[in-house]
C-alpha cells in the first residue's frame, strides 16, 4: 500500500488529533480485537508510515506505548520483535491468565477431595488397577494421586 494523498485524507477523517502527549483515538472502523482499521491495515500502522515515510521492518511489529489500541498518536507508538511486544504486554498487565480451579472446582475433576484422600491411604493396600475400577478412572490417574503430581492442594 503506497502513502498516497487518499490515504492521507482517508485516515486524517478517522480520529481527532489532540495534544503530543494525549492519545488520538481512531474513530472510524475496527477490527474485532478493538484496533482501529483503515485501507484494509491497521490504523495505528498507517499512522507509522505516514508520520516516519516507511513501513515498519520486516518481522516488526507497531507496538502501543500508551498500551490503547485505538491510539494512532504517532508519538505513542514504537516498533518492536514479536518477543518485545509480548514481553511488553506481560509486564504491563495485559496478559492475564484465567485463574486455577483446583480439585472439585476443576470442572473436568472426577473425583472428590474425600476420595482422593481415601486413594492415597489406600497406597501400598490395594493396587493400581483395582483402585482406578472402583473410581472409573485409569491407572495413570491413581498413580498420579498417589505420587503428588495431581491433587497436590491436599
Amino acid at each position: 500500500m503506497r502513502a498516497t494523498r487518499a490515504l492521507f485524507e482517508r485516515f486524517r477523517a478517522g480520529y481527532v488529533e489532540k495534544g503530543p502527549d494525549e492519545c488520538w483515538l481512531w474513530t472510524g472502523g475496527t477490527y474485532a480485537g478493538g484496533y482501529g482499521k483503515v485501507a484494509g491495515a491497521g490504523a495505528h500502522i498507517v499512522s507509522w508510515r505516514l508520520e516516519y515515510g516507511r513501513w515498519p521492518r520486516p518481522g516488526q511489529y507497531v507496538c502501543h506505548g500508551c498500551n490503547n489500541k485505538a491510539c494512532v498518536n504517532p508519538g505513542h507508538l514504537y516498533t518492536a520483535s514479536c518477543s518485545k511486544n509480548v514481553q511488553d504486554a506481560h509486564r504491563d498487565g495485559l496478559c492475564s491468565r484465567p485463574p486455577v480451579r483446583r480439585g472439585e472446582e476443576n470442572n473436568k475433576a472426577k473425583l472428590t477431595e474425600e476420595q482422593v484422600s481415601w486413594i492415597r491411604k489406600q497406597k501400598g493396600k490395594q493396587g493400581l488397577r483395582e483402585t482406578a475400577a472402583k473410581f472409573g478412572v485409569t491407572k495413570q490417574c491413581i498413580w498420579h494421586i498417589w505420587h503428588r503430581k495431581t491433587w497436590r492442594h491436599l
